[in-house]
């Protein structure tokens, strides 16, 4: 399986870098919560954008060609979950993996175009999720309907990664 510190290179020069290290970061807070492993979920969030600088003029390849790219290299569920991150792949999310990746993305977008910094609260996600919203509607459900576990919830999850 790749490394962190590989992954970390691969990720360097590309144009999503600080993007993916939040995703990571996400993922490897919600794995704790699932009792999944934080070091896999970590590099499924740090390596999901990999392709994206190759395949921005067409958004329908984009996760296929990253996964193609680490194929022997991570889990067939991880590899999965990169193909199917976004919707214009047309693949299906099913796992926890899946859902936890795209609301990741989704978090790290929030917090990025929404210019979140600590301490985070109700009313600032709520601003910067209806100025994100009219853009990219998806996010705001994607952030609102996450299924969390144990107390965790979203200005806690905000407060964590940031």
């Amino acid at each position: 399986m790749i490394t962190k510190k590989e992954a970390l290179r691969l990720i360097e020069n590309t144009s999503k870098k600080n993007h993916s290290l939040l995703v990571g970061k996400t993922l490897r807070v919600l794995a704790g919560n699932y009792d999944e492993d934080r070091g896999l979920w970590e590099l499924v969030g740090l390596l999901h954008d990999l392709d994206y600088d190759e395949t921005r003029d067409d958004p329908s390849k984009h996760g296929l060609k990253a996964a193609q790219s680490l194929e022997g290299q991570l889990p067939a569920q991880a590899l999965y979950a990169i193909m199917a991150h976004d919707h214009l792949s047309g693949m299906e999310l099913s796992t926890r993996l899946d859902h936890s990746l795209v609301f990741s993305d989704a978090i790290a977008i929030l917090i990025e175009e929404g210019q979140l910094a600590k301490p985070v609260e109700e009313k600032d996600i709520s601003e910067a999720l209806s100025m994100i919203a009219e853009s990219k509607p998806w996010i705001r459900d994607q952030v609102e309907n996450f299924p969390f576990k144990d107390g965790l919830n979203l200005p806690i999850i905000l407060n964590i990664i940031i």
